[in-house]
């Protein structure tokens, strides 16, 4: 059985190849519908953040929240892109406003 750090930045490493994968998605996509979700378990507030496109559907986000405001989801969505545009530009050699403006613009609807 491997060690616990191991497994640890196996499943890191499986987060950052997701992101790239959603990044790529969203520049390569137009028309595609942003949603969300949350609950609140056990006094736990979570909320999940997905976007689709005809018979995909890919998970951007699923994070403890402090609250359930339109503020508080609206910050969850915004430090969303702006991770994944920060990821994809780094890794693409892209600038980051620019991969930031076209993955909001492949949003359509929410």
């Amino acid at each position: 059985m491997p060690c616990e750090s191991s497994i640890a930045t196996w499943a890191l490493e499986l987060g950052v190849w997701s992101d790239l994968q959603v990044g790529n998605f969203l520049m390569s996509q137009e028309n595609i519908c942003l949603a969300f979700d949350a609950t609140t378990q056990d006094g736990i507030h979570v909320n999940a953040v997905h976007v689709t496109y005809k018979e995909k559907c890919f998970v951007l986000g699923l994070d403890q929240l402090a609250g359930g405001t339109a503020l508080d989801y609206a910050t969850h969505v915004i430090s969303i892109f702006d991770r994944l545009a920060r990821l994809y530009s780094s890794v693409h050699n892209i600038l980051f406003d620019e991969v930031l403006q076209q993955m909001r613009a492949s949003i359509s609807c929410v």
